[in-house]
């Protein structure tokens, strides 16, 4: 049974919940507290997720447990791209290989889109997705970019063999 579906109009409050109480679990200590807890609450993770449905997929196995966004990277320098643009487990559920599930999707999903490289953008101080992302096989390429609401610097990492055969 394949666990991972595109995301329709009735996952957004779950994932919009997913989004929020993850992220801010996941940033605590990176992010400003006022961001992530004031400035950033259900309505703006619903809106945005109405708004941005047509790249999300759920892993749902009668409970949707996590979910990705993925797409060509709008990145100048990456445009052969496909970028993996959030993957979020909800905590409870964090440890039981759904991360690594979705990833492996991600890339078979660049394949089937004609890509053969994947890219991703992480918080630098995120060290526990750094080394998840490193244990899929991605690395640091050099690249960053200051992002202003997490007042942190995310940085890039890629993958450029996930094309077989």
């Amino acid at each position: 049974m394949n666990m991972i579906r595109h995301a329709t109009s009735n996952d957004i409050t779950r994932i919009a919940e997913i989004h929020l109480f993850t992220r801010r679990l996941a940033y605590r200590g990176i992010a400003p507290d006022d961001y992530l807890f004031n400035k950033n609450g259900i309505k703006e993770r619903l809106d945005f997720f109405t708004d941005n449905l047509h790249d999300v997929f759920v892993y749902d196995d009668g409970i949707i447990k996590g979910f990705i966004s993925v797409g060509s990277s709008p990145d100048a320098d990456a445009a052969d791209f496909f970028e993996l643009g959030r993957i979020y487990v909800e905590p409870p559920f964090q440890g039981e290989g759904i991360g690594e599930k979705m990833i492996i999707f991600f890339e078979e999903e660049a394949h089937r889109c004609g890509f053969c490289k994947t890219c991703l953008w992480v918080l630098e101080k995120n060290t526990k997705a750094r080394k998840f992302y490193e244990k899929m096989g991605y690395a640091p390429d050099g690249a960053f970019r200051y992002a202003k609401n997490y007042e942190a610097t995310h940085i890039r990492h890629i993958k450029t063999e996930v094309c077989h055969g």
